[in-house]
């Protein structure tokens, strides 16, 4: 169960990271069109908002997770709060395993419902045959 509570903050810790850049970059984007002096009114579609948030959020997610497969082993934030080791000496495979690993896990935070649903019923995440994890 503790690595369901470790991806349930690693979701949440990238969904934050996502939210403040995207309130960054919006508010920067305001600054400069009226700092150019543009009608700050003019309204920008929302399906443009929910698609820059998205592109946002894959790639926090999967730079959250290339950073912490490279830098701490696999071990990420939410691992380490709830003191889940998955392997006791993780050794990354290669660059080539870290990439499809962020992807997978990627996809994976899209649908975190599913992926929680499933952790639930099988006690294994839905992409550890994908990446060959044993667990």
């Amino acid at each position: 169960m503790k690595r369901f509570w470790a991806a349930a903050v690693d979701f949440v810790l990238g969904f934050i990271l996502s939210m403040v850049l995207f309130c960054l970059i919006i508010s920067c984007w305001k600054s400069l069109r009226i700092w150019m002096g543009v009608d700050w009114r003019s309204n920008v579609s929302f399906s443009v908002m929910v698609m820059l948030f998205l592109i946002l959020f894959l790639l926090v997610s999967f730079l959250y997770s290339v950073f912490f497969d490279y830098v701490f082993k696999g071990k990420t934030l939410g691992k380490k709060l709830v003191g889940f080791r998955a392997c006791p000496d993780m050794e990354i495979k290669s660059s080539k395993w870290m990439i499809k690993h962020a992807l997978v896990r990627t996809v994976a935070s899209l649908f975190y419902v599913i992926t929680a649903s499933y952790y639930l019923v099988t006690n294994k995440m839905i992409y550890d045959e994908v990446i060959g994890n044993r667990r």
